[in-house]
């Protein structure tokens, strides 16, 4: 018997498929527990949520993250204890994860069609009392752990067990991994621990009632539960994302680390926060009390993190339509330097999408949609076969407008579906105006592979001394026209000082852009104290 499960296994791990054919077919797990979960559970019910079908979606993907935690919870706890190369041990995880399955078919059957609702546990003493007593038999959780729960925790522990036998032949680590496997139980509390920790926060809140209660369902900016709980699953399945990358290649990892463009990437998520708070101080007195649920300000990161994915996306594929601009431009990318394969890097971009998009709709479906806005104007600037960033002076336009979006991204959470009206004219001007004239800055570092490859920009056009003057007046001018727009006189001195430091930057002999977003960042920081300021007069 042992021999024949060690060759079976062997001949998954060595099994050759792509990426993609394991992940669809763990997908295609997952998507068929979650419809028997709904139709056997809820039978009366598509996902419990016939007439709401966002947030039967919302449902969906807040269990979907669930089970992808729980899964690569899994491949960790059998790397610990057999060092396995991670990709393999993934490949078994995957092809046995057909066992999540029991739990509805069971619970149905047991329960002669009635079905048993998932549920989850709103007491830490419930779940030591699950960790200490989930196989006794004489001990009943007929409120939250229902008898099909308790099969498929137990199935999952004894493929653990065997799994460790297997690979090590040693017993004293599968007794090791039993207690893994408990401990992975006890991680599937998750939600209910980062209830606990907020509920330590000085956040107003009411004593007489849980922290579970207290934390996700005293609503701030989310009307349902859902959105937080998917969010704090997102959070750990990137986190372990990120883990699995560093264990299958380190390489790989620490190579897209140095490429993610730290200063734009500040940019962005610098003008997201600007959103968040001009949406605070003109519609901040719509909401009873805003910021002061716990997940109101995990709401900001969780659309921090679905720009940044969406920025990582775009470079990406930036970089795969630039490879030839790059060689001699940015020879230190990755895929230049051949520190991450082509075919590799595709499928990284496809995970920050995913990654983005997921952020994105576990926030909110206007933040979801803004954020997809702002992935295709990148697409149509950088992809072929529009690559508008060939066409002066659109390609600066296109930049700049997403400038507007990532702004709107995170205005969107405090003023829902009505970000387009509500946002101030002025800013919105003010912010397309500057950034078109200031970002021609970005060119001057490409001026050579741009040259060699058509694209027009104002340093190709004029030549790299002219071009870098022009680049600098309108950089200047760009500054200039944010307190005339805004109408804000204290901003003129502050702004002809930036001004001027922006010319100066760009039109000295070595182009020092960290330099340039510096002086962009203290000069951003400045406008909005103005802003708030004028707001508060």
């Amino acid at each position: 018997m042992t021999k024949f499960l060690k060759r079976l296994i062997e001949s998954i791990e060595n099994t050759k498929l792509g990426f993609w054919n394991w992940i669809l077919a763990y997908i295609s797990v997952v998507f068929v527990r979650l419809m028997l979960e709904s139709v056997l559970s809820h039978p009366n019910h598509f996902l419990g949520f016939m007439k709401e079908p966002y947030y039967a979606l919302l449902r969906f993907t807040s269990y979907n993250l669930f089970i992808t935690g729980a899964a690569l919870a899994v491949i960790f706890v059998l790397y610990i204890f057999t060092k396995e190369r991670i990709d393999k041990i993934s490949k078994v995880v995957i092809l046995f994860t057909p066992v999540i399955w029991a739990l509805p078919l069971l619970d149905f059957i047991i329960s002669k069609g009635a079905g048993c609702p998932m549920k989850y546990v709103f007491e830490i003493k419930e779940v030591m009392r699950f960790f200490i007593h989930a196989f006794n038999p004489m001990v009943s959780f007929s409120q939250w752990a229902s008898t099909g729960l308790r099969i498929e925790f137990l199935l999952i522990i004894l493929l653990v067990i065997v799994y460790i036998y297997i690979k090590t032949s040693k017993l004293w680590k599968s007794i090791l991994g039993f207690l893994g496997g408990y401990a992975w139980m006890m991680f599937l509390g998750l939600p209910l621990y980062t209830a606990y920790i907020i509920d330590f926060l000085p956040f107003p809140s009411r004593r007489d009632i849980g922290a579970y209660y207290k934390v996700f369902l005293t609503y701030g900016f989310f009307d349902r539960s859902e959105y937080a709980i998917a969010l704090v699953w997102l959070f750990v399945v990137t986190v372990f994302s990120i883990l699995w990358l560093y264990l299958y290649n380190k390489k790989v990892l620490v190579s897209l680390i140095k490429n993610i463009r730290i200063y734009r990437v500040i940019h962005y998520l610098g003008l997201l926060v600007g959103g968040v708070f001009i949406g605070y101080w003109n519609l901040g007195k719509n909401w009873p009390y805003p910021f002061q649920c716990p997940f109101d300000y995990i709401a900001v990161f969780g659309l921090a993190f679905a720009l940044f994915f969406a920025f990582q996306y775009a470079v990406v594929s930036n970089d795969i339509a630039d490879e030839g601009i790059d060689k001699i431009s940015n020879p230190e990318r990755p895929l230049i330097k051949g520190n991450i394969m082509m075919e590799d890097y595709k499928i990284i971009g496809k995970i920050f999408l995913i990654l983005s998009l997921y952020f994105a709709f576990s926030t909110s479906i206007w933040a979801f949609l803004l954020t997809i806005l702002f992935i295709v104007c990148y697409q149509l600037y950088s992809v072929p076969p529009f690559r508008i960033k060939k066409i002066f002076p659109f390609s600066t336009l296109f930049v700049a407008f997403n400038g507007l979006v990532a702004m709107l991204i995170g205005f969107s959470l405090l003023s829902g579906s009505e970000n387009l009206y509500a946002f101030p004219p002025k800013i919105a001007l003010a912010l397309l105006v500057s950034f078109f004239l200031t970002i021609n800055m970005k060119d001057i570092k490409d001026i050579e592979g741009d040259t060699k490859a058509g694209i027009k920009t104002i340093p190709t056009i004029f030549g790299e001394r002219n071009g870098r003057r022009i680049v600098g007046i309108l950089s200047f001018i760009g500054f200039i026209s944010v307190p005339i727009i805004l109408r804000i006189n204290a901003l003129y001195s502050y702004t002809v000082i930036f001004g001027i430091l922006s010319y100066i930057l760009v039109t000295k002999k070595k182009w020092q852009e960290n330099l340039y977003f510096i002086n962009y960042y203290i000069y951003y920081v400045i406008v909005l104290v103005s802003i708030w300021r004028q707001h508060h007069a």
